[in-house]
């Protein structure tokens, strides 16, 4: 039997999994709206899944997660995201930090996939983020986002160039292509963009 925990603001999403989950032969051992009572919760029960809101770490990542991974280090970390934060978890999913991303909009289905893949020791992202990261990458390459987050920043083209060991020459064409591709005129357009799509890191901080 696998034990669950939901840890989500919107009451309804939570009664929803766990309606969901329960009808599909699965424990959900508690339900909880804050990092508060999840942290507690977690001191007295031992689960296997939790379900958690981005939200909930949006400040000090990595010290949340060993706090909630204190009491048991096998605790599988799925986080249900929106379509603005998805980008800023890929590096916690790729370092095996968390194990799973959902948005919050995607099918009860897809969260029943999450969770089997999660059980079997597998990282999940749903369907519908692995079509935006799709278009995302057809559009940028990784040179350009790592340009795009340093310039975020509020770095310059020469500091940018000199942080990526690149000339300023070439920061200035990355740039070019950027606004193009995305359709943009200015650096204020290009930073309001970011944040709207979650490709800044300054948007989750660790």
């Amino acid at each position: 039997m696998i034990n669950i925990v939901i840890a989500e603001q919107q009451e309804l999403l939570r009664i929803g999994l766990q309606c969901k989950f329960e009808a599909h032969g699965f424990r959900v051992n508690a339900s909880v709206e804050n990092f508060s009572d999840l942290q507690n919760t977690l001191r007295i029960i031992t689960i296997d899944v939790l379900f958690t809101d981005h939200q909930f770490l949006l400040t000090k990542v990595s010290e949340n997660i060993e706090n909630l991974k204190r009491h048991n280090s096998r605790l599988k970390i799925i986080v249900m995201t929106t379509i603005d934060s998805f980008y800023n978890l890929i590096p916690l999913l790729d370092n095996k930090i968390i194990q799973g991303i959902c948005l919050k909009t995607d099918s009860s289905e897809q969260y029943l996939a999450a969770l089997a893949s999660v059980s079997n020791n597998q990282s999940f992202i749903s369907n519908s983020l692995l079509v935006s990261m799709n278009d995302y990458s057809n559009k940028l390459t990784p040179k350009e986002l790592q340009v795009i987050e340093l310039l975020v920043l509020g770095l310059s083209n020469k500091e940018v160039a000199n942080t990526l060991n690149n000339s300023e020459r070439t920061i200035n064409v990355h740039r070019s292509n950027i606004m193009c591709k995305l359709n943009l005129v200015n650096i204020a357009e290009l930073i309001n963009f970011a944040y709207q799509h979650g490709m800044t890191k300054l948007n989750f901080c660790q």
